[in-house]
């Protein structure tokens, strides 16, 4: 599996707040484009489990810092 903050294009470590930025933009960009590339792209922004599990797992992981 990929790094999520390489599939994201954002550096490691950054803050929750640009993660979920990164992931909503790239979803906008690339959910409604009917390219097989597009297609890709968009499966692997979604690997269910995976970006949506880190990206929860990341927020728990802040909270549990303040």
């Amino acid at each position: 599996m990929r790094n999520p903050y390489e599939v994201l294009g954002v550096p490691d470590g950054a803050p929750i707040e640009q993660v979920k930025a990164a992931y909503k933009i790239l979803a906008q960009k690339y959910q409604n484009d009917p390219s097989y590339a597009a297609q890709r792209k968009m499966e692997e922004i979604k690997e269910k489990g995976y970006i949506d599990g880190w990206i929860e797992r990341k927020i728990a992981s802040c909270k549990k810092q303040h």
